[in-house]
């Protein structure tokens, strides 16, 4: 049963197409570690895992990786997961209508050709297994978004948060504490799967970056990264109550913040008060 092809990634509901559970059965699903016994929501968490991955390693800039993202269909996103392929950049374009590099017409003919690259890179057999903290929570996130829908209609820019990392005043500090769940960020995990910390002088924190190329101006690019959003990081950090957060830590790097442990705890308890 042939449910994904090279051409097929992102045309019509792409990676949230009917049926998708039997990628599990086809040569496919043992390249990118997905079980002939796992669910729907295992299936799509695994694959957008592996498909973000092969995007973040694409020579294009941020806005193109979130293009490829709503192109294969993605992110978890209300209005534009029941759209087909064409539709979906349709939709992008006016949203971010007036900003620079949003255009239905240049990325419908360049996507196909990124798509061919992660279907090139899967197919070299080097995929890591998504690492098990990382597949719970997205596996929840998924199970959330059938139940309840989710529209938290496109990731915030790392544009938007390096104009409000620049100003260090506390009432800006807040509106990225509101912006952290929704940011895109990157961080190490070890080759067992674990995120990796630093101990500092008083705290242990777990450094992340909210661009690829932030986190290899910090780490050397072979070291193994994850993706993840804001929100699924503080959910990860919970079994860890004695490690802080720190966002961009890059020496001589005006875009830098850190939360303390008990910081993390709060903005933990204020997402889940948000959300009730």
């Amino acid at each position: 049963m042939a449910v994904l092809s090279e051409s097929s990634l992102h045309t019509r509901r792409g990676l949230r197409r009917q049926g998708i559970v039997h990628v599990r059965e086809t040569p496919l699903g043992e390249l990118l570690h997905i079980g002939r016994d796992d669910g729907l929501f295992t299936v799509l968490a695994k694959l957008h895992w592996h498909a973000c991955r092969a995007i973040d390693t694409l020579p294009v800039d941020d806005v193109v990786r979130q293009v490829i993202k709503y192109a294969c269909n993605i992110p978890r996103d209300t209005e534009l997961n029941r759209l087909n392929y064409g539709d979906r950049l349709a939709l992008l374009e006016r949203r971010n209508l007036g900003s620079r590099g949003w255009a239905k017409s240049t990325h419908e003919k360049q996507v196909p050709g990124y798509v061919k690259s992660i279907w090139a890179q899967w197919q070299q057999g080097r995929n890591q297994p998504m690492p098990v903290e990382l597949l719970d929570a997205a596996v929840r996130a998924e199970e959330r978004h059938e139940k309840f829908g989710t529209d938290v209609k496109i990731e915030v820019s790392s544009d938007d948060v390096d104009a409000l990392l620049f100003d260090a005043n506390s009432a800006d500090v807040k509106g990225l504490e509101r912006l952290l769940p929704q940011m895109t960020l990157f961080f190490e995990v070890s080759p067992s799967g674990y995120m990796v910390t630093v101990q500092t002088e008083k705290h242990e924190q777990l450094p992340v970056f909210t661009t690829q190329k932030r986190f290899e101006e910090y780490a050397d690019p072979s070291r193994l990264r994850a993706r993840e959003p804001g929100r699924v990081v503080l959910q990860l950090l919970a079994g860890y109550p004695e490690i802080g957060l720190s966002l961009n830590p890059i020496v001589g790097c005006r875009r830098h913040l850190h939360w303390t442990a008990e910081d993390v705890a709060r903005l933990r308890h204020e997402l889940l008060q948000r959300e009730v």
